[in-house]
């Protein structure tokens, strides 16, 4: 979803990033934002490209270096906050970009290229296997779908040591997808606990520091009397 001289698609956003958020080189979402010392933003490769053909700034023409850059790593953090949609056929996610990794490699209508030679086309990862079996380009492919071209004469002696590799993938999504929503079952949790504490606290009623003294004293002195009285009774019953 990004150029790799640039930044990235405006279009794939689910919400249109503001102005400032966009690189005046290339036009694209700032990719790695970096600001010059004339305080102007803008891609890291498309800056340093440009600098490479004169060393001006591209808005107001004052010389710039790479020495004096400064990269915005809070503006790259709310960037990689925003909602991207995924560009997959017939998927409708949508994820933060810092996830378009992590979604790419569970996501079923991702395509991937035949590895028969000669083939080139592109096919969902849940459809890849079979139909690299049917797949007439080049010799016949390892049973386990991993692309080994094997001849005739090998094929029926070919025993393939990680036929449980695709198996152990899916079950690793499947993990990956049940951890994140496990995750953010535990936030949501973790904010509403907060509250429930941030109320408790609220409604405690905190003695004020004279009365807890003036409480103190008024029990210290009955405690007295009733120690006085005591004795007298005791003196009386003696005599």
């Amino acid at each position: 979803i990004s150029d790799p001289s640039g930044g990235y698609d405006v279009d794939v956003f689910v919400e249109r990033p503001g102005s400032d958020m966009l690189c005046t080189i290339c036009r694209l979402v700032l990719r790695c934002p970096v600001r010059t010392a004339c305080s102007h933003v803008f891609c890291k490769s498309c800056i340093l490209e440009w600098i490479k053909r004169q060393e001006t700034c591209p808005c107001c023409r004052r010389l710039i270096s790479v020495s004096h850059m400064v990269v915005l790593l809070r503006l790259n953090k709310a960037i990689s906050h925003l909602k991207v949609k995924c560009q997959n056929t017939g998927c409708s996610a949508t994820f933060p970009l810092s996830e378009q990794h992590l979604h790419s490699s569970c996501c079923p209508f991702q395509k991937f290229p035949c590895p028969q030679p000669g083939c080139g086309l592109q096919v969902p990862w849940d459809q890849l296997q079979s139909h690299a079996r049917r797949c007439q380009q080049g010799e016949p492919l390892c049973p386990g779908g991993y692309g080994t071209a094997l001849s005739p004469t090998c094929l029926s002696q070919h025993t393939c040591y990680r036929s449980q590799l695709a198996v152990q993938r899916q079950r690793c999504r499947a993990v990956a997808i049940t951890v994140r929503r496990k995750v953010g079952k535990l936030q949501s949790a973790m904010t509403l606990l907060k509250r429930q504490v941030a109320l408790i606290y609220g409604s405690l009623e905190v003695p004020d520091s004279q009365e807890v003294e003036r409480d103190g004293r008024g029990q210290g002195n009955e405690s007295g009397n009733q120690q006085s009285s005591s004795k007298c009774k005791n003196w009386r019953e003696t005599l």
